[in-house]
């Protein structure tokens, strides 16, 4: 009889035993699905709540062209202005298609690839398409630009005697730079936003017919409309 109690006591201590350990291994996984629950939640933000330089989901982007705001057609790699003449304006618009579950806002720049800018020369001064090259609007987000704010700003290297005409020797100091338009545009999560940008070849009030050639004079004036990203 003493052996049968003795039985009966191990077994429940082992059934007891095997309880324990499924509660404490429910207890592990529970903890476990809330610690990485917390930092699924939280992987955007460092416990301030500041981002911590995560990925940002991939954003689809359209760069189109209108020269009146109705009929827009897909510039995938950037506007060329060599086209335009004194007086003409053009709209750029970037279109941002966010995938994700996360809001995010966008910053939105010029970017000034290599060889972006390139003049024509009348044999004594150099002539650049950026610098007559203005952005007259932007329409999206806190914007960052003055108005008239120019592709190159060649103020201080206008040669004596020329009206925009540069020497040659200073063209490396002209190089162009990326020009931030506008921060902070909201992008919902799965949804869209658009920044458009109005630009005009100023017509000025000397004479600009040295760029009539400009193409084929081999002058080069190309922009990308481009964003940078980070989460709300």
């Amino acid at each position: 009889m003493a052996e049968k109690k003795s039985k009966n006591a191990l077994k429940r201590s082992a059934a007891g035993l095997a309880g324990a350990f499924v509660m404490l291994v429910a207890a592990s996984f529970t903890w476990l699905g809330k610690s990485l629950g917390w930092f699924s939640e939280n992987r955007e933000t460092g416990a301030d709540g500041a981002n911590v330089g995560v990925t940002v989901p991939d954003v689809t982007e359209t760069l189109q062209y209108s020269y009146d705001g109705l009929a827009w057609t897909a510039v995938p790699e950037g506007f060329s202005f060599e086209n335009l003449v004194p007086g003409d304006k053009v709209m750029l618009r970037l279109t941002m298609q966010n995938p994700s579950d996360s809001a995010l806002l966008a910053d939105v720049s010029f970017l000034a690839p290599d060889e972006c800018e390139k003049p024509v020369s009348d044999g004594m001064y150099n002539y650049y398409l950026g610098s007559q090259i203005a952005v007259a609007a932007v329409d999206g987000g806190t914007v960052q630009v003055t108005a008239d704010t120019r592709f190159l700003d060649i103020s201080g290297f206008i040669a004596e005697g020329s009206d925009f005409g540069v020497l040659p020797e200073d063209a490396d100091s002209l190089a162009p730079t990326d020009i931030l338009l506008t921060e902070g545009v909201p992008l919902p999560a799965g949804g869209s936003a658009a920044v458009t940008v109005t630009l005009q070849f100023v017509n000025a009030d000397f004479d600009q017919s040295v760029l009539k050639d400009f193409v084929t004079g081999g002058g080069v004036c190309f922009r990308r409309l481009d964003a940078a990203y980070s989460y709300q």
